[in-house]
């Protein structure tokens, strides 16, 4: 405290309309990157042996198993997990190639046709391991697991995706009534 002319001390000055604002804005900013962080680490809780984000799709089943039950399906198909992650190295190398000879001036329609090809082949051999770990992931469930898994897959990647009957007919997505052409 410092003394006034008459000797009596002054009364402390209070904090400033400005420092307050600052300190709210402060506190604001910090629940901010608690409540970011603390979320994300809630939605990755259960994602730990999904990490590597190596056919989620299909391995995502596991997250349904009980966890010594999930672990046991991971580990059995490392090998073909492993094996995957080169072609799929190889289909997105393959995919940056196509772009640049898309964006290539002058446009070379042989290149393209060249670039994409290799990208239709790199896909194909990544499809071909990856139905490989379907196999081995089936392989490894018992008959009561698979059969959840039958039944798990369509509404994953069912006819909900599809904007065409599995058949093939495109017409099906039209709306029926009397727009709609006879077939």
């Amino acid at each position: 405290m410092t003394a006034t002319a008459s000797g009596a001390p002054t009364p402390p000055q209070p904090p400033s309309r400005r420092l307050k604002y600052v300190l709210i804005a402060s506190l604001a900013l910090n629940l901010l990157m608690l409540g970011t962080l603390g979320g994300s680490i809630w939605a990755f809780r259960n994602n730990v042996m999904m990490g590597d984000g190596v056919n989620a799709h299909l391995l995502g089943f596991t997250r349904t198993l009980p966890t010594e039950r999930r672990y046991e399906v991971w580990q059995a198909t490392r090998t073909e997990r492993r094996a995957l992650r080169p072609s799929r190295k190889e289909v997105r190398k393959a995919r940056a190639e196509a772009r640049k000879v898309l964006n290539a001036a002058p446009f070379d329609k042989q290149k393209f046709a060249d670039a994409q090809m290799r990208v239709l082949e790199a896909e194909v051999k990544a499809r071909r391991e990856a139905h490989q770990l379907f196999i081995a992931v089936a392989s490894v469930l018992t008959p009561e697991e698979r059969a959840a898994f039958a039944k798990w897959r369509p509404t994953r990647h069912g006819d909900r995706m599809r904007p065409y009957r599995r058949d093939g007919d495109p017409d099906d997505t039209k709306p029926q009534g009397s727009a709609a052409q006879p077939r």
